[in-house]
């Protein structure tokens, strides 16, 4: 869905280029997560924008749309996200909590969303989700 801004041949010089810079460190993760080492480095690449000032681990962006989502979720009991984010996980959250969990991080944009099946959907007696 993301892709379609790139031609296929941005998309292989983008891979080629994040290859290029970190071809070992790509190299151990797709070993260790069992995925071929071109397609990480090119979803890594189509994933960060600014991969020429990599590594930037504090690259973010965030998801207007999702925190919509998110907030109709915690503020609805029965209310359901992405078929695992529930109102159960959500009700208590502030909405600068929903931010961070509605933003993408790092060299791979991981939405922070994700934490919530890290902790098995709780964050109390978290410090903090920012």
């Amino acid at each position: 869905m993301g892709f379609a801004k790139y031609s296929q041949e941005d998309a292989r010089i983008i891979a080629e280029r994040v290859y290029a810079k970190y071809g070992s460190l790509v190299e151990e993760a797709a070993d260790k997560y069992g995925i071929p080492p071109d397609w990480l480095a090119g979803m890594t690449g189509m994933e960060n924008p600014n991969c020429h000032e990599w590594p930037d681990r504090r690259a973010k962006r965030f998801e207007k749309g999702v925190y919509a989502q998110l907030k109709y979720v915690r503020n609805t009991k029965g209310g359901v996200y992405a078929k695992k984010i529930t109102h159960d996980m959500l009700k208590g959250l502030t909405d600068e909590a929903l931010v961070n969990l509605a933003t993408s991080w790092g060299q791979t944009q991981i939405m922070g969303y994700y934490i919530l099946t890290i902790f098995e959907g709780s964050l109390k007696g978290q410090a903090s989700l920012s």
